[in-house]
Protein backbone atom coordinates (compact mmCIF):
# COMPACT_ATOMS: atom_id res chain seq x y z
CA UNK A 1 0.00 0.00 0.00
CA UNK A 2 1.10 3.62 -0.47
CA UNK A 3 2.83 5.36 1.79
CA UNK A 4 1.58 8.86 3.06
CA UNK A 5 3.10 11.77 4.99
CA UNK A 6 1.15 13.82 6.73
CA UNK A 7 2.60 17.80 7.77
CA UNK A 8 1.10 19.81 10.33
CA UNK A 9 1.77 21.10 13.23
CA UNK A 10 -1.57 20.26 15.36
CA UNK A 11 -0.94 16.95 17.13
CA UNK A 12 -4.82 15.84 17.29
CA UNK A 13 -4.95 16.63 13.80
CA UNK A 14 -2.26 15.01 12.48
CA UNK A 15 -2.99 11.75 14.94
CA UNK A 16 -6.59 11.96 13.41
CA UNK A 17 -5.69 11.66 9.99
CA UNK A 18 -3.18 9.12 10.51
CA UNK A 19 -5.84 6.47 12.49
CA UNK A 20 -7.83 7.26 9.16
CA UNK A 21 -5.53 6.76 6.12
CA UNK A 22 -4.01 3.88 8.49
CA UNK A 23 -7.18 1.84 8.52
CA UNK A 24 -7.64 2.28 5.05
CA UNK A 25 -3.99 0.59 4.39
CA UNK A 26 -1.64 3.60 4.24
CA UNK A 27 1.44 3.50 5.71
CA UNK A 28 1.77 7.13 7.25
CA UNK A 29 4.72 9.28 7.87
CA UNK A 30 4.49 12.28 9.88
CA UNK A 31 6.29 15.48 10.00
CA UNK A 32 5.08 19.20 12.00
CA UNK A 33 6.44 21.56 9.68
CA UNK A 34 8.11 21.70 5.48
CA UNK A 35 11.76 20.94 6.89
CA UNK A 36 10.80 18.19 8.59
CA UNK A 37 8.61 16.79 5.88
CA UNK A 38 11.38 17.72 3.46
CA UNK A 39 13.66 15.04 5.50
CA UNK A 40 11.23 12.34 5.92
CA UNK A 41 10.56 12.93 2.09
CA UNK A 42 14.42 12.64 1.44
CA UNK A 43 14.93 9.17 3.48
CA UNK A 44 11.52 7.61 2.78
CA UNK A 45 10.56 8.89 -0.26
CA UNK A 46 6.21 9.34 0.53
CA UNK A 47 3.90 8.38 -2.40
CA UNK A 48 2.03 11.25 -1.24
CA UNK A 49 2.11 14.63 0.90
CA UNK A 50 -0.71 15.61 2.90
CA UNK A 51 0.23 19.33 4.62
CA UNK A 52 -1.14 22.09 6.50
CA UNK A 53 -0.68 26.00 5.64
CA UNK A 54 0.36 27.41 8.48
CA UNK A 55 3.21 26.27 10.10
CA UNK A 56 6.61 27.14 12.25
CA UNK A 57 9.84 27.04 10.30
CA UNK A 58 8.76 26.14 7.18
CA UNK A 59 4.99 26.49 5.99
CA UNK A 60 3.15 24.77 3.47
CA UNK A 61 3.28 26.97 1.06
CA UNK A 62 7.17 26.96 0.81
CA UNK A 63 7.16 23.32 1.03
CA UNK A 64 4.78 23.11 -2.51
CA UNK A 65 6.89 25.47 -3.98
CA UNK A 66 9.84 23.53 -3.36
CA UNK A 67 8.85 20.24 -3.97
CA UNK A 68 7.87 21.13 -7.85
CA UNK A 69 10.68 23.50 -7.97
CA UNK A 70 13.40 20.08 -7.85
CA UNK A 71 13.31 17.29 -10.64
CA UNK A 72 13.85 14.87 -8.23
CA UNK A 73 10.25 15.40 -6.51
CA UNK A 74 8.33 17.49 -8.95
CA UNK A 75 6.26 14.68 -9.61
CA UNK A 76 4.78 13.84 -6.03
CA UNK A 77 1.13 14.37 -5.93
CA UNK A 78 0.43 17.36 -2.71
CA UNK A 79 -2.84 17.85 -1.17
CA UNK A 80 -2.79 21.14 0.75
CA UNK A 81 -5.44 21.57 3.48
CA UNK A 82 -6.44 24.57 5.21
CA UNK A 83 -9.03 26.35 7.67
CA UNK A 84 -8.62 29.28 5.73
CA UNK A 85 -10.86 28.66 2.26
CA UNK A 86 -9.67 31.85 0.43
CA UNK A 87 -6.25 30.62 0.20
CA UNK A 88 -7.29 28.12 -2.68
CA UNK A 89 -6.78 30.75 -5.15
CA UNK A 90 -3.40 31.24 -3.94
CA UNK A 91 -2.45 27.34 -4.47
CA UNK A 92 -4.55 27.26 -7.52
CA UNK A 93 -2.20 29.81 -9.11
CA UNK A 94 0.93 27.73 -8.74
CA UNK A 95 -1.19 24.82 -9.94
CA UNK A 96 -1.65 22.48 -6.63
CA UNK A 97 -2.48 19.05 -7.05
CA UNK A 98 -5.88 19.27 -4.35
CA UNK A 99 -6.97 21.87 -2.18
CA UNK A 100 -9.31 20.78 0.61
CA UNK A 101 -10.44 23.13 3.11
CA UNK A 102 -10.52 21.88 7.10
CA UNK A 103 -11.98 20.24 8.89
CA UNK A 104 -11.29 17.58 6.07
CA UNK A 105 -14.27 15.18 5.30
CA UNK A 106 -13.38 11.84 5.69
CA UNK A 107 -14.70 10.10 2.15
CA UNK A 108 -13.47 13.34 0.71
CA UNK A 109 -10.13 13.13 1.78
CA UNK A 110 -9.79 9.43 0.84
CA UNK A 111 -11.22 9.50 -2.80
CA UNK A 112 -8.76 12.59 -3.79
CA UNK A 113 -5.92 10.27 -2.42
CA UNK A 114 -6.39 7.79 -4.16
CA UNK A 115 -7.42 9.18 -7.18
CA UNK A 116 -4.02 11.26 -6.88
CA UNK A 117 -2.17 7.82 -6.40
CA UNK A 118 -3.44 6.16 -9.34
CA UNK A 119 -2.28 8.60 -12.16
CA UNK A 120 0.56 11.30 -11.57
CA UNK A 121 -0.79 12.68 -14.85
CA UNK A 122 -4.82 13.99 -15.80
CA UNK A 123 -7.11 10.65 -16.75
CA UNK A 124 -7.16 10.31 -20.32
CA UNK A 125 -9.12 7.32 -21.35
CA UNK A 126 -8.28 4.76 -24.03
CA UNK A 127 -11.79 4.02 -24.70
CA UNK A 128 -15.09 5.49 -25.02
CA UNK A 129 -16.97 4.47 -21.39
CA UNK A 130 -20.53 4.28 -21.08
CA UNK A 131 -22.19 5.36 -18.02
CA UNK A 132 -25.90 5.39 -16.62
CA UNK A 133 -26.62 8.26 -13.97
CA UNK A 134 -29.66 7.76 -12.20
CA UNK A 135 -31.18 9.58 -9.65
CA UNK A 136 -34.80 11.63 -8.73
CA UNK A 137 -32.72 15.28 -8.83
CA UNK A 138 -32.34 16.60 -12.47
CA UNK A 139 -29.73 19.07 -11.45
CA UNK A 140 -27.41 16.61 -9.72
CA UNK A 141 -28.17 14.84 -13.06
CA UNK A 142 -27.10 17.39 -15.17
CA UNK A 143 -23.92 17.70 -13.04
CA UNK A 144 -22.49 14.15 -12.67
CA UNK A 145 -23.19 14.02 -16.82
CA UNK A 146 -20.99 17.01 -17.56
CA UNK A 147 -18.24 16.00 -15.00
CA UNK A 148 -18.28 12.24 -16.88
CA UNK A 149 -18.35 14.12 -20.01
CA UNK A 150 -15.56 16.17 -19.45
CA UNK A 151 -14.01 12.79 -19.10
CA UNK A 152 -14.36 11.44 -22.36
CA UNK A 153 -17.71 9.24 -21.18
CA UNK A 154 -20.97 8.56 -23.17
CA UNK A 155 -23.97 9.44 -20.23
CA UNK A 156 -26.94 8.13 -20.43
CA UNK A 157 -29.55 9.38 -17.41
CA UNK A 158 -32.34 7.51 -15.78
CA UNK A 159 -35.05 9.10 -13.74
CA UNK A 160 -36.91 5.88 -11.74
CA UNK A 161 -36.26 2.51 -11.07
CA UNK A 162 -37.69 0.86 -14.32
CA UNK A 163 -35.85 3.14 -16.32
CA UNK A 164 -32.51 1.92 -14.86
CA UNK A 165 -33.16 -1.86 -15.85
CA UNK A 166 -34.60 -0.88 -19.32
CA UNK A 167 -32.35 1.21 -20.14
CA UNK A 168 -29.17 -0.94 -19.08
CA UNK A 169 -30.73 -3.43 -21.32
CA UNK A 170 -30.71 -1.46 -24.44
CA UNK A 171 -27.51 0.84 -23.03
CA UNK A 172 -25.51 -2.17 -22.10
CA UNK A 173 -22.87 0.81 -19.56
CA UNK A 174 -19.50 -0.23 -18.24
CA UNK A 175 -20.32 1.97 -15.21
CA UNK A 176 -23.84 2.63 -13.33
CA UNK A 177 -24.28 5.45 -11.05
CA UNK A 178 -27.71 5.54 -8.78
CA UNK A 179 -29.13 6.72 -6.05
CA UNK A 180 -29.54 4.65 -2.92
CA UNK A 181 -33.32 6.20 -2.76
CA UNK A 182 -35.09 6.23 -6.17
CA UNK A 183 -38.52 7.75 -5.22
CA UNK A 184 -40.81 5.56 -7.41
CA UNK A 185 -41.36 1.93 -8.12
CA UNK A 186 -38.63 -0.62 -7.17
CA UNK A 187 -36.10 0.15 -4.74
CA UNK A 188 -33.00 1.12 -5.73
CA UNK A 189 -31.45 -2.10 -4.24
CA UNK A 190 -33.87 -4.72 -6.21
CA UNK A 191 -32.73 -2.52 -9.61
CA UNK A 192 -29.01 -3.67 -8.53
CA UNK A 193 -29.72 -7.14 -7.59
CA UNK A 194 -31.85 -7.38 -11.05
CA UNK A 195 -28.90 -5.51 -12.65
CA UNK A 196 -26.16 -8.12 -11.33
CA UNK A 197 -28.45 -11.33 -12.87
CA UNK A 198 -27.31 -10.40 -16.34
CA UNK A 199 -24.10 -12.20 -17.21
CA UNK A 200 -23.05 -8.88 -19.24
CA UNK A 201 -23.43 -6.49 -16.03
CA UNK A 202 -21.58 -9.08 -13.03
CA UNK A 203 -18.75 -7.21 -12.35
CA UNK A 204 -19.68 -3.80 -13.77
CA UNK A 205 -18.74 -0.91 -11.28
CA UNK A 206 -21.87 0.23 -9.27
CA UNK A 207 -21.47 3.50 -8.08
CA UNK A 208 -24.02 4.77 -4.63
CA UNK A 209 -24.81 8.26 -3.95
CA UNK A 210 -27.48 10.14 -2.21
CA UNK A 211 -29.35 13.46 -2.26
CA UNK A 212 -31.01 16.00 -0.53
CA UNK A 213 -31.68 19.74 -0.70
CA UNK A 214 -31.04 21.82 2.38
CA UNK A 215 -34.01 23.65 1.65
CA UNK A 216 -36.16 21.14 2.01
CA UNK A 217 -35.06 19.85 5.62
CA UNK A 218 -38.27 20.97 6.86
CA UNK A 219 -40.32 18.83 4.51
CA UNK A 220 -41.62 15.94 6.43
CA UNK A 221 -40.98 13.41 3.76
CA UNK A 222 -37.41 14.59 3.45
CA UNK A 223 -37.07 13.97 7.28
CA UNK A 224 -38.00 10.27 6.59
CA UNK A 225 -36.11 9.85 3.43
CA UNK A 226 -32.74 10.91 5.97
CA UNK A 227 -34.23 8.60 8.88
CA UNK A 228 -33.66 5.13 6.47
CA UNK A 229 -30.65 6.20 4.69
CA UNK A 230 -28.01 4.24 6.28
CA UNK A 231 -30.83 1.13 6.19
CA UNK A 232 -31.09 1.52 2.26
CA UNK A 233 -27.52 2.09 1.19
CA UNK A 234 -26.62 -1.40 3.62
CA UNK A 235 -29.27 -2.82 1.23
CA UNK A 236 -28.07 -1.66 -1.55
CA UNK A 237 -24.57 -2.61 -1.03
CA UNK A 238 -25.88 -6.26 0.29
CA UNK A 239 -27.18 -6.08 -3.58
CA UNK A 240 -23.95 -5.42 -5.10
CA UNK A 241 -23.17 -2.15 -5.24
CA UNK A 242 -19.47 -1.36 -5.19
CA UNK A 243 -19.15 1.84 -3.50
CA UNK A 244 -20.90 4.89 -1.84
CA UNK A 245 -20.34 8.15 -1.68
CA UNK A 246 -22.59 9.30 0.76
CA UNK A 247 -24.28 13.11 -0.27
CA UNK A 248 -23.52 14.17 -3.50
CA UNK A 249 -20.35 16.27 -3.86
CA UNK A 250 -18.51 17.36 -6.98
CA UNK A 251 -14.85 16.42 -6.01
CA UNK A 252 -16.09 13.36 -4.52
CA UNK A 253 -17.61 12.45 -7.53
CA UNK A 254 -15.10 13.18 -10.05
CA UNK A 255 -11.98 11.94 -8.02
CA UNK A 256 -14.47 8.48 -7.25
CA UNK A 257 -15.16 8.25 -11.12
CA UNK A 258 -11.39 8.62 -12.45
CA UNK A 259 -10.32 6.08 -10.19
CA UNK A 260 -13.01 3.85 -11.96
CA UNK A 261 -12.18 4.79 -15.19
CA UNK A 262 -8.39 4.13 -14.56
CA UNK A 263 -9.18 0.71 -13.39
CA UNK A 264 -11.11 -0.29 -16.57
CA UNK A 265 -8.32 1.26 -18.82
Amino acid sequence: MARILVVDDEQNTVHVLALILEQEGYEVLKATDGLQAMEAITHHAPDLVLTDVLMPVMDGYALYKKLKESPETAHLPVVVMSAHGAMVDTFEAVGVDRFLEKPVEKQLLLTTIEALLRSARPYCPRRVQRILVAGTYPEILDHMAECAQHLGCEVIRAATAADVLRKSLDFKESILVIDVQMEQGVSSADVIRSVRLLPEFQSIPILLYSYYRVADLGATDVRHRLLKIHQVQRDCMAAGATRYLDRYHPVVFKTALESVLARLR
